[in-house]
């Protein structure tokens, strides 16, 4: 489903991962369907008024019918200034397999399916990733300063010991996903502890053993927005950016 208007190829495309009827809600503290899929709209009208992108979409593995979503007067402006918007959802063959092992697979999965199915996915050579119901407010800092290359692999926010990786947003290359992390999935079990969050940091460090480039952003993401896991409203990352700025100087040796 796609609403599509002239599309900008001057900036990468945004990519809006959600889940909008969760089939395990044993560890969500947001579960109902209709004020997910507001929260879901909210953001997308964000993204939309933020002007930093033109082309916008959203990929959800429930197989929620998403009209609701992409309607309304900031979505149809947005369209009018030469924007796209579309809509992608699916029932994944493997559900069982994400009520056992967690989350992040349900997550890559998402991302998997909308590499193959967006044809502007197709086509990009560098993608922003970010949790669809979540609004990151200094995401124009993040991307002014995110480097570009042949060799580009990533541009996320690591931990200081490298144990894990913020994959709630970050910028990549689809070469990266598809040869780095995609391979990986098969290890993903949250009740052993292997999260997406430290199988992304195994990624990375092949990426980098391999000759690419990987970096951390200049500033921790600023998100907006409610956590469907523990339900908690997000603030500024005070304890994040003094991180990130130790990283960016211990990076430069």
């Amino acid at each position: 489903m796609s609403k599509n208007a002239k599309i900008f190829t001057s900036k990468p495309p945004l990519l809006l991962t959600g889940t909008i009827v969760p089939q395990s809600q044993s560890k969500l503290k947001v579960i109902d369907p209709n004020l997910r899929a507001r929260q879901y709209k909210k953001t997308i009208e964000l993204w939309c008024n933020s002007h930093l992108f033109s082309q916008i979409i959203f990929c959800e593995n429930s197989g929620y019918p998403g009209n609701s979503l992409i309607n309304g007067q900031v979505v149809d402006d947005f369209l009018k200034n030469g924007g796209s918007v579309d809509y992608l959802t699916f029932l994944p063959a493997n559900m069982n397999d994400i009520q056992t092992y967690g989350k992040g697979l349900g997550e890559i999965g998402i991302i998997q399916h909308a590499l193959k199915h967006s044809e502007v996915l197709k086509n990009a050579l560098v993608i922003v990733k970010c949790t669809g119901r979540l609004y990151v407010k200094n995401a124009s800092k993040i991307l002014r300063k995110t480097p570009s290359s042949e060799n580009f692999a990533i541009n996320a926010n690591l931990s200081m010991r490298l144990c894990n990786c913020d994959t709630r947003f970050f910028v990549s290359s689809p070469t990266f996903l598809k040869t780095y992390l995609f391979p990986l999935i098969k290890d993903l079990d949250d009740s052993k502890g292997k999260y997406i969050e430290k199988v992304m940091v195994l990624a990375i460090l092949r990426a980098a053993a391999d000759g690419k480039t990987w970096t951390v952003p200049d500033c921790a993401p600023w998100y907006s927005g409610q956590s469907g896991s523990t339900g908690s409203i997000y603030g500024f990352p005070w304890k994040e950016n003094v991180s990130t700025f130790i990283k960016k100087f211990l990076l430069k040796w």
